[in-house]
């Protein structure tokens, strides 16, 4: 159950990181950058 929990947010974070990530790209290509 433990270990179920730890992948879940381990997704959720690594998730975040992504989104995080593909709007700083969009910000850096509207930019010209």
């Amino acid at each position: 159950m433990k270990y179920e929990i730890t992948k879940k947010f381990k997704f959720e974070a690594g998730h975040r990181v992504w989104k995080q990530n593909l709007m700083a790209g969009k910000g850096a290509k509207l930019m010209g950058n």
